[in-house]
């Protein structure tokens, strides 16, 4: 397959992955049933009082079970880390054909690979659980 072929499917990848991490995100606000750090008996989902990571806990600040909110908010963020992924390597593929290009694509790909591996931690490791390492991973990312 050629080179262009090759990077415009990954570039489509990319792409595809951040409208299902948008689609799924706003799936998981409708279903989260409620509660933030401060105010655990509040309603919804707040954007102004909620962190984004509330939306992946299977278990809502309000102590409310959220199964299947959390579900769609992590299978989001592994969507959008894996269209990371896709990005960075049709990026160093189209980088490599310019010499003065080459070093600063590669670079570029290695934060781009370890934000979207950051992500996919910070998805797997809910903020209820395991919050230190869902702190150190999402400032990561």
């Amino acid at each position: 397959m050629p080179l262009r072929t090759w990077s415009a499917g990954l570039f489509a990848y990319a792409r595809i992955s951040v409208l299902a991490f948008v689609f799924l995100t706003f799936g998981s606000i409708t279903l989260y049933p409620g509660g933030n750090y401060v105010n655990r008996q509040s309603r919804g989902y707040d954007v102004l009082r909620n962190f984004l990571s509330d939306l992946g806990m299977p278990l809502s600040w309000g102590n409310q079970a959220n199964p299947v909110g959390a579900f769609l908010f992590v299978s989001g963020e592994v969507c959008l880390a894996t269209g990371l992924l896709a990005f960075f390597v049709a990026f160093v593929r189209l980088s490599a054909t310019a010499p003065r290009a080459r070093n600063w694509g590669r670079a570029a790909a290695v934060v781009g690979i370890v934000v979207a591996l950051a992500l996919i931690a910070a998805g797997l490791t809910p903020a209820n659980r395991l919050l230190t390492l869902h702190v150190q991973a999402a400032l990561l990312a």
